[in-house]
């Protein structure tokens, strides 16, 4: 890191000379009082970062460009894809919702198949940081009467 931040205080160092240069419409300072070679360096920074500020917003609509083709090329893929998910799960929410409300004991085989499609395609999207709509192992092995299984209705 010590290495990277000395290339890039030297690039920067650089940079500033150049636009400094760029400023004054010379390749040397040749002035002599302190004020114009302060006005001269603030010129110079002026021009560093006006030209820095232009290429963040070409690199930043480049990116938005590349992010908007992509979410365009894949859109029917992944709506199909949530479509089939939801399908799947509004099947087993009816009848699991069924036998919450006639006070059933749920079916394992049903939880660990609801569970199973979540994280089927939860998996597609695993590292960017969203929360899980999983149920947890420990409400999965919830039985009717124990404290957890409240838990368990109210996730499914």
């Amino acid at each position: 890191l010590r290495l990277l931040a000395l290339h890039m205080a030297d690039f920067l160092d650089t940079s500033v000379r150049y636009y400094i240069r760029q400023a004054t419409g010379s390749s040397t300072s040749s002035s002599t009082s302190s004020s114009s070679t302060f006005n001269e360096a603030v010129q110079g920074i002026a021009l560093f970062l006006d030209h820095a500020l232009s290429i963040e917003a070409e690199v930043s609509k480049a990116e938005a460009a590349a992010v908007a083709s992509a979410a365009s090329e894949y859109q029917e893929e992944c709506n199909s894809r949530c479509e089939a998910v939801h399908a799947h799960v509004k099947t087993l929410g009816s009848k699991m919702q069924t036998m919450i409300v006639e006070k059933e004991p749920l079916p394992a085989c049903s939880l660990e198949e609801l569970n199973a499609a979540i994280a089927s395609h939860e998996s597609r999207y695993d590292g960017i940081g969203v929360k899980s709509d999983c149920i947890p192992t420990q409400l999965l092995s919830a039985q009717p009467g124990d404290k957890l299984y409240a838990n368990l209705l109210k996730k499914v």
